[in-house]
């Protein structure tokens, strides 16, 4: 099975002896001697492997840069804060380009991470707590109240049909000109918007502040633990990861390969977007750090349900930032309880 690489959902099948462990593999169907071994790492659940990475990619801001161009501004990059967002606004709207800088990311669990992390904090511990309180998400919501109320983020009866693919994205509607996506999202997003699209950063809370991001595995591949064919499915993993003519076929759609001997192999293969990617990813430099605790069992809940509805509710005026603020930290830690 293939599942997303944020770990939201490995540590739920791991812990409930769904998904089968994988060490015993290691040397044999499986190769992964050449592997980074960050992305090995990342398929680990109390130190056990139970995933294997796909392709290492980083979150980042996809910006159209054409309509940057028009607004007569420079792409965003790294001295780039989320105060200079509401002059970047102002810019847009004396150009009469009708759309907002940024797409709503109050309700996305990779863009409050990133915010976290720069704050020196994380979405959660390494034995699956909150990592933040209520005050932090409150902050949060009351930064994304700010944006929507001087029209710098993209109006919620518009981000609510935004549904995180790419043919509803508001780059693609063209709603906004800017968007969180991760580095291989480049590809297909470019394929479904004629205007040139470009990958950067994401803002930072302050020109000082570290750049929140990390690189992480796209998706993974793990091993029904009911499985009869254990075996042959760890070999059929070992062919998508490591076989050069397979990876050539793939090239960076999963993310950037984590065989060190497949990277050279596609290297001068790629697409423009793909190589974009790719050399995204690897030159972040101070702006990239460790990466932070996968998520928990309950963490998929909480990332996919809890956020987007409370970030939803204060954009619609249901609730106020700080009694949502209130209001998440509640329902996350009656989900991390329920999943234990």
């Amino acid at each position: 099975m293939q599942m997303d690489g944020a770990g939201r959902y490995v540590a739920e099948y791991a812990n409930r002896g769904a998904i089968a462990p994988l060490d015993s593999y290691l040397g044999g169907e499986l190769d992964l001697g050449d592997f980074d071994q960050d992305q090995l790492d990342a398929g680990k659940v109390n130190g056990t492997l139970y995933a294997i990475s796909l392709g290492a990619n980083a979150a980042g801001a996809v910006v159209n840069a054409d309509a940057f161009a028009k607004a007569g501004l420079d792409l965003p990059g790294p001295a780039t804060t989320y105060d200079d967002l509401r002059a970047i606004a102002d810019a847009f709207k004396s150009k009469d380009l009708g759309m907002r800088v940024i797409s709503d990311l109050s309700g996305l669990w990779a863009a409050l991470e990133n915010w976290l992390i720069q704050k020196g904090k994380a979405l959660y511990t390494a034995d699956g707590k909150l990592a933040f309180d209520a005050d932090d998400i409150t902050e949060w919501f009351q930064l994304w109240a700010g944006l929507r109320a001087n029209g710098v983020c993209v109006a919620p009866e518009d981000q609510a049909l935004d549904t995180n693919s790419p043919d509803t994205s508001a780059l693609t509607t063209g709603k906004a000109a800017m968007s969180m996506k991760f580095s291989n999202e480049l590809v297909g997003l470019q394929k479904l918007n004629q205007a040139k699209l470009a990958l950067t950063n994401m803002p930072r809370i302050a020109a000082d502040a570290p750049g929140g991001h990390y690189r992480r595995a796209s998706m993974f591949f793990s091993i029904s633990n009911a499985s009869a064919r254990k075996d042959q499915a760890a070999k059929f993993i070992n062919f998508f990861v490591n076989d050069p003519e397979a990876n050539k076929i793939l090239a960076a759609e999963r993310g950037i390969p984590c065989s060190a001997q497949v990277r050279a192999a596609i290297a001068p293969l790629l697409d423009e977007q793909s190589r974009e990617a790719l050399e995204y990813v690897g030159g972040l430099g101070p702006l990239l750090g460790k990466a932070p605790p996968t998520s928990p069992a309950g963490g998929g809940e909480i990332n996919e349900s809890v956020l987007p509805a409370a970030s939803q509710e204060v954009a619609f005026g249901v609730r106020s930032p700080e009694e949502a603020g209130r209001y998440f930290v509640a329902n996350a830690n009656d989900v991390l309880a329920r999943a234990k």
